[in-house]
């Protein structure tokens, strides 16, 4: 079908001159303008549904070039057809599993072997997650204080060490996953959270529980909000980029290494594109490099040369989809136990058992129950 002459091309805007899509959020504006006319907004569901397939490819860990040429393919097709997304490609989760789906068996690369999280992203980030829960704390401290309450250097830090510690132990988790099994990234993330966490419960019980800077209306702690913002995005500002680390196996390719150490690049890179991208637990990551080296062995060739790059060969398996709703539920419930624990000890030991504590239970519950009851599905599915 040709397009009529009353829709303008959709890679471009009118007055702009054509350019490559710089970010994902220039390709969801190209899906939302591919059956426009001249001039007009966006076509509003088609920019929902975009936004929804790129959230979903996001949460699957498929790379952002991947969902980028996805979306572009879809723009194109929605152009040329005239007609919305949803309808030549069905809903955001059906053609998101179809993505992954096709590309394991045509062995096309959907991830990358690099993690997403870089040392240098994590005083931003954590800042711009302080700025979000500073808005909890502040509801929290709202609901037990009331208007007035006293102020001090534990008060207006806690959202940025709860932040920035998170956003650090998640960096720890996908740097660990790509360099050694599952187990050791959980014990060593483990450790180093609990080191932090005991390191920023004694500030605030020992050197902290005395200070009070003053007392003042509670409202007053919404400011956080932007304040944690300001610093995230001059943090962002003024933090270098780190440049692109070089994977272990492309300096094999390129002839820095002898064969022996190449393989041995290539098979770890292999695995921690297994566990970080496709989720597949240990026992299957052990036995598919494994096979890689035999089948190499077999052939005489280097690993890198026969299988090209770990994630073209990762490729070619399917992610477990139901393994991060199992992780997710077993963590939700992990917490649930610790609310629940706290709280009963806190009723044994006050005899009193507040309503604050009894909602908090409840949430977490159901948080756990509702994501062990998604696990289900996925595993159905």
């Amino acid at each position: 079908m040709t397009a009529t002459p009353d829709r303008h091309d959709w890679r471009d805007r009118p007055g702009d001159a054509p350019r490559p899509p710089r970010d994902l959020v220039d390709v969801i504006d190209e899906v939302g303008h591919a059956r426009a006319e001249v001039g007009a907004d966006p076509v509003e569901q088609d920019v929902v549904w975009a936004s929804l397939v790129t959230f979903r490819l996001g949460m699957d860990g498929v790379s952002t070039a991947a969902a980028r040429r996805e979306l572009r393919r879809v723009a194109a097709a929605v152009h040329e057809s005239g007609e919305g997304p949803e309808a030549l490609f069905g809903t955001p989760d059906e053609f998101a599993r179809q993505v992954q789906d096709d590309a394991a068996e045509a062995g096309e690369p959907l991830v990358d072997s690099s993690p997403n999280a870089t040392w240098r992203d994590v005083l931003p980030v954590g800042l711009t997650v302080a700025a979000g829960t500073s808005v909890l704390f502040a509801v929290v401290w709202l609901i037990r204080d009331g208007l007035t309450t006293n102020v001090s250097w534990g008060t207006l830090l806690a959202p940025g060490l709860v932040g920035v510690t998170g956003v650090t132990v998640m960096t720890l988790w996908e740097r660990m996953l790509v360099r050694a099994s599952r187990l050791v990234a959980v014990l060593t993330c483990a450790a180093a959270l609990a080191a932090m966490a005991c390191a920023i419960a004694f500030w605030l019980v020992e050197v902290n529980a005395g200070t009070r800077l003053f007392t003042g209306s509670t409202l007053w702690l919404f400011a956080l909000t932007p304040a944690y913002g300001a610093l995230a995005w001059l943090a962002e500002k003024m933090l270098p980029q780190a440049p692109p680390a070089r994977t272990t196996s492309e300096a094999a390719a390129a002839g820095l290494a002898d064969d022996a150490w190449a393989d041995d690049a290539w098979a770890e890179e292999l695995a921690g594109t297994l566990r970080l991208r496709m989720d597949l637990p240990e026992a299957r990551v052990r036995e598919i490099v494994r096979e890689a080296r035999a089948h190499a062995a077999e052939s005489g060739r280097p690993l890198v040369e026969e299988f090209g790059a770990p994630a073209r060969y990762a490729a070619r398996f399917r992610r477990d989809r139901a393994a991060a709703s199992r992780r997710m539920a077993w963590l939700y419930t992990g917490m649930a136990a610790l609310v629940l624990t706290i709280s009963l000890g806190t009723f044994l030991t006050d005899g009193r058992l507040s309503w604050w504590n009894v909602a908090w239970v409840t949430v977490i519950v159901l948080v756990a129950a509702g994501q062990w009851r998604e696990y289900r599905r996925q595993e159905a599915s």
